[in-house]
């Protein structure tokens, strides 16, 4: 497919779901569709993409890409000079990469962003090991390495989350306040209501904030007919990921 038909694919402008379904009922006619995107992420084409479209690409990407097939292309947007870009290659690369070594070296050396994404990027991994790497970076530095940790420790029944998730709302920094709203939400237990009502009296607007779109999350759960059946695993349209506050 010509380079500028790729682009235009890309638009984050269209539902990603929508361009999800396209991409795979293109790769039927062409099977090489995401090694030519990847190649347009790399810069290797006369048409470059900007932020969204490159951050899109990445997001199609990570739906239709099986196992390691594209790893080592994507993985060499790990070296790219926009944070957001190589934070989501981390996430792409890490949810595909069997190596511990490759993961470890991310987690010790990376920036937080980078971090971050590679910890959630093992959420559904199943491996033994994610358990030791989501209890060493549960008291990260950095909100969203915590928040992702600890989010990762809640997916394996840990069951010492909650407790750490309503300390961490009492924290000093609103970034780490901000990232215990969005873990009540992302947990979506209505027992967490009660706190979040609280935190609607932060001091920061935007702890605030997530505290109030976590609530509503939590109370649209509990009003479906189904909530009893969904284990209180995440309430519906929470974020996948840490927010950036």
């Amino acid at each position: 497919m010509q380079p500028e038909k790729i682009r235009a694919l890309c638009s984050p402008d269209r539902p990603l779901e929508h361009t999800v379904l396209l991409v795979k009922e293109l790769m039927k006619l062409d099977r090489y569709l995401d090694v030519q995107m990847a190649e347009l992420l790399l810069g290797r084409s006369n048409f470059a993409l900007d932020q969204r479209c490159a951050m899109r690409a990445l997001e199609v990407l990570d739906q239709i890409t099986v196992g390691p097939r594209l790893v080592r292309m994507v993985g060499q947007l790990l070296s790219h000079e926009n944070p957001h870009i190589r934070s989501k290659a981390a996430m792409v690369v890490g949810r595909r990469v069997e190596g511990w070594m490759w993961i470890h070296s991310q987690l010790a050396t990376a920036e937080p962003r980078v971090r971050a994404n590679v910890v959630e990027a093992l959420w559904h991994s199943g491996h033994p090991l994610c358990v030791a790497v989501f209890s060493r970076y549960r008291d990260d530095d950095d909100n969203r390495v915590a928040g992702n940790a600890l989010y990762g420790l809640y997916l394996q029944g840990d069951p010492g989350v909650i407790p750490c998730v309503l300390r961490m709302a009492g924290h000093a920094d609103p970034k780490f306040r901000g990232t215990a709203a969005w873990l009540m939400g992302k947990i979506g237990q209505p027992g967490l209501a009660e706190p979040l009502r609280g935190m609607l009296g932060d001091k920061d607007r935007h702890v605030k904030g997530i505290a109030l779109k976590a609530l509503v999350r939590i109370n649209r759960a509990a009003s479906r007919p189904d909530a009893g059946a969904s284990g209180g695993t995440g309430a519906a349209g929470c974020e996948t990921s840490t927010p950036d506050n």
